[in-house]
Parts: C-alpha cells; structure tokens; sequence
C-alpha cells in the first residue's frame, strides 16, 4: 500500500509539473498578446497623429494659397509670395507632440540655400505634355530616341516615329500593355515609356512636371535652369527678370 501511495504522489507532481508548465507558456503567450496588442494600438495612434499633421500642412498650404489670392495686387506670383518660401508658416510648425513643414528642394548654386519652406509652384518647370519637342530635347538625360518614345506616348496616334514607339513595341514585352496614346497623368509614368527609368524621374523631377498650363514662370524658376537658358538664347534677358522678382 505504502509503495501504491508513493507511486500516486509521484504521478500527482508530475501532473501538478506539467500543468505548472502549461500555465507558464499560456502566460508567455498571453503576456506575447498583450505586448503585441499594446504596441499595435500604439502604432494606430502615431499613424492617426501623422495623418492629421500631414493634414495640417495641406490645410495650413490651403489657407495660404487662399489669403494670397484675396490679397495680391501684383498679377504675377513670385518667390517674394509668401507661399513660396515662408518659414515662420511651414517650417517645424509644432501641433501637439509633433509637428509639420511644408518644404521642397532649392538650387543651392542659384539661390544659396537646400530649401524653400513653402508651395513649389509648377510652372517654374517644363511641362511634358505641353513643351514644344526642341525644349523637350534639352533635357538632362534626354536623348534621340527617349524624345522620340515620349512624343509616342503622349500624342494621340499610332504611327511610330523614327526611334519611336508604339504598341509594336509594348505588345511584345514580357508583361505586356498598350502604348497610352494620351498626355502624361504623373511624371512616374514616364517608367513606363520606352527607355526612361526611375533614375530619369528623379533627375527631372526638379525641372518637369505634367501638372502646369505650359508656360514657364520666369519669376520661380532657377536662372540657370534649361528653359530659362532656351528663352535667353532667343533674346530674353531672363536672368535680369529673375532676380528682379525674386
């Protein structure tokens, strides 16, 4: 009997061990969870607050763009606009714990500072739908045949030009789609054209657009910038206009 007891309070520890055991990794997983959870809200928090500081700027970059156009007497927008480059309105504006700025790459050698804190107005930059193709052919990077694939892209027809492309070519790619045949909706499309990369973006995302109405305005512009150097070579003192605006 003596030995059938000690057999059965042996068992019992060894059940009383294991369930210890159980409990011990429930509680790690539970403890797992709640950390998880814990720190998920926490992301959703630093994500709302980051959605509305975003906002703050659109709203702030709004109310400016608004009071500016009440306001101005001039006719003519310029870097002297306080839209344009506006510290003590877009830079670091602090909302709560976090804070917002509304900026955009300068020409450090055109204007001796990295940044404007402001709205980069777009018809400082050569609109691709728009320019003419000799402006077109001026650009950094350009070459014969990316012009040639570019004015495929955007006209309206399917005829190929010399170095062009048209479905011709798209249809054969290993993931195939139609040549668009209508303008650019954003520079990153230009991925899609025949020869242009990323690197092509980014190289011109600072002096193109697809999003003005085809005139260049010399008051924003840089002055050494391609479009405003095409103009000077035609007779216009640019240089002069710019620094007379600015």
């Amino acid at each position: 009997m003596r030995g059938l007891r000690n057999n059965q309070e042996g068992a019992l520890s060894i059940t009383a061990l294991w369930m210890l055991a159980i409990l011990a990794l429930l509680a790690m997983e539970l403890s797992k969870n709640v950390m998880l959870a814990l720190r998920m809200d926490a992301y959703a928090v630093h994500e709302n607050q980051a959605t509305w500081l975003a906002k703050s700027g659109v709203f702030q970059a709004i109310s400016v763009l608004q009071k500016d156009a009440l306001q101005d007497t001039l006719g003519w927008d310029g870097l002297h606009d306080a839209w344009a480059d506006n510290p003590a309105l877009f830079r670091h504006v602090t909302l709560g714990s976090g804070f917002f700025q509304v900026a955009y790459a300068a020409d450090a050698d055109a204007f001796g500072k990295d940044n404007f804190y402001g709205i980069e107005d777009e018809n400082r930059k050569i609109n691709l739908n728009l320019a003419p193709p000799k402006i077109l052919a001026r650009l950094p990077g350009m070459t014969s045949a990316k012009l040639a694939a570019l004015l495929d892209w955007i006209d309206a027809d399917d005829k190929v030009r010399e170095n062009g492309a048209e479905d011709g070519y798209y249809m054969k790619l290993p993931s195939p789609y139609h040549c668009k045949n209508a303008k650019l909706d954003d520079l990153g499309e230009l991925t899609q054209v025949r020869g242009f990369s990323a690197d092509d973006v980014r190289l011109l995302s600072s002096i193109a657009t697809v999003h003005s109405d085809g005139s260049v305005n010399i008051n924003t512009a840089a002055p050494q910038s391609q479009h405003l150097e095409h103009l000077r070579r035609r007779g216009v003192d640019v240089y002069a206009a710019v620094a007379v605006h600015r």
